[in-house]
């Protein structure tokens, strides 16, 4: 199976790069490199250019191949805003369905890829870790950890 990950990158002017080639100075581990460049990529999924950007390499996520409720990509370090939500049917988990309740206040979460998934830890009602695919449509991208921090402060 051939298949490109996408991944994304704060550049040293401020943008973000998406594109599926990284290109790190340790070509092989990213714990390990101190720099990393991506080739930007075009929504086709060709190059824009063959030049790669070079990134801050603390930014880098890779894409969940999953969309918000507004059809935002949602990426790894992305901030979701899951608004408390009536449960109407049944769920792939019991703790999906407790944090999905109008029985408490919006959320906020933050996307991290661990246990072979995308998910958050989520902290109210309960604690634990849900696979974001479960909640994706019911969630918003409101930023990001590298360029919102605040928003982790804030109470929704």
């Amino acid at each position: 199976m051939n298949r490109s990950i996408k991944v994304r990158g704060l550049s040293k002017l401020g943008t973000w790069i998406i594109g599926v080639t990284l290109v790190l100075d340790d070509d092989v581990n990213i714990s390990s490199a101190t720099k990393a460049w991506i080739i930007p990529q075009a929504a086709g999924g060709m190059p824009v250019q063959w030049d790669k950007i070079e990134v801050d390499i603390k930014t880098i996520g890779k894409c969940s191949g999953l969309i918000d409720k507004t059809k935002r990509e949602i990426f790894e370090g992305d901030i979701l805003r899951c608004e408390g939500w009536k449960a109407t049917g049944p769920f792939p988990t019991a703790l999906l369905a407790f944090h999905l309740t109008k029985d408490h206040d919006d959320t906020i979460d933050v996307v991290v890829f661990e246990k072979g998934t995308f998910g958050a830890h989520i902290t109210k009602p309960t604690t634990g870790f849900i696979p974001i695919w479960e909640y994706a449509q019911f969630s918003e991208v409101t930023g990001n950890i590298h360029e919102n921090p605040e928003l982790l402060n804030t109470t929704v």
